[in-house]
């Protein structure tokens, strides 16, 4: 493709973060013409849930909807700490006040989106210092920071 080709519609993609269960954090594209069925496939899931995150309307997490019924059932504790940033940490000046015990448990494999006028979006770029920290915890979790004892 030359710089004055631009990308057919089935070509196009939508960026996302990938967090997994076995704690680790990763960009994902999803194809714009079949974004469900992306988003099946990324997840390892047959049925996907939108999860709002009221502190940025620019932010999705899409999580395994039937992800508690599954046997093992394996939390994310990666994702429960991105979810929970967003819930705790108001972007504005409306404060929410949740005791930490009161969050979600998250099962299973989630990809982060923006969401943009109702549609689904490349995950903003305000995003990048929560991934970070995010990365520190996975990397944690995996035992790749050890703390001074």
């Amino acid at each position: 493709m030359n710089e004055n080709q631009t990308e057919g519609p089935a070509e196009q993609t939508i960026r996302g973060v990938l967090v997994t269960v076995t704690h680790q954090v990763r960009d994902v594209e999803i194809p714009t013409a079949d974004t469900l069925s992306g988003l099946y496939e990324v997840i390892g899931a047959e049925m996907v849930e939108k999860v709002s995150l009221p502190c940025d309307p620019a932010l999705d997490m899409w999580c395994d909807e039937e992800g508690l019924l599954a046997w093992p059932a394996f939390r994310n504790p990666v994702a429960e700490y991105i979810a929970s940033y967003w819930f705790t940490h108001p972007t504005d000046d409306q404060a929410i006040a949740l005791d930490p015990e009161d969050l979600p448990i998250y099962v299973g494999d989630v990809v982060f989106l923006g969401s943009r006028s109702g549609e689904i979006a490349d995950v903003p770029e305000g995003f990048a210092s929560v991934r970070q920290a995010a990365e520190v915890i996975a990397a944690s979790l995996r035992g790749e920071i050890r703390t001074a004892s």
